[in-house]
């Protein structure tokens, strides 16, 4: 897949009709090693349909403050998604991109492209994205799990003492 797959998506006709991208995502974990979730995805999803399966599907605390990024080959952070402009941990500017207005397409654009998904802001801790497969002409409504293998990586919280907890999964 060329750097163009995006406006290969969004413009692209065959037979009278806009071509569709299924996105297949493989994720892990760094603190659950056995840990592996693959996922289709639109493309036209947004980046909430699938932090709303991330949170669904591995247990975590939805009142905890979570991000997105962009990461490059070392998995370093580049572009951040933040949750909302309304986030009080993160300051919105107009430049910034948010879940709900973010496409899936905009930022996952070749095959190997790696995300991150900081669950646990407190301790660092992420989940390691990447887009693994490509299929044309295949789509899907909502974000959807199709394996789900070894234990869910532990998200901590703060209680109402100011002391951290962990959060069962």
């Amino acid at each position: 897949m060329g750097n163009n797959i995006m406006f290969f998506y969004l413009y692209s006709i065959k037979k009278g009709r806009l071509v569709s991208m299924l996105l297949r995502l493989k994720v892990r974990s760094d603190t659950a090693e056995d840990f592996i979730l693959l996922i289709d995805a639109d493309a036209t999803n947004t980046f909430s349909q699938l932090h709303e399966l991330l949170q669904k599907e591995c247990n975590l605390n939805p009142s905890q403050a979570v991000a997105f990024f962009t990461a490059d080959e070392e998995w370093d952070k580049g572009i951040e998604i933040i949750m909302s402009p309304d986030d009080p941990l993160h300051p919105f500017s107009s430049n910034e991109m948010t879940m709900s207005n973010t496409r899936l397409v905009e930022l996952l654009k070749n095959k190997e492209d790696k995300l991150l998904y900081t669950f646990d802001v407190l301790n660092d801790k992420s989940l390691y994205i990447e887009l693994f497969e490509i299929v044309m002409e295949k789509t899907i409504n909502t974000p959807a799990v199709k394996l789900h293998k070894g234990k869910t990586p532990v998200q901590s919280s703060m209680n109402k003492t100011g002391k951290q907890s962990r959060v069962k999964n």
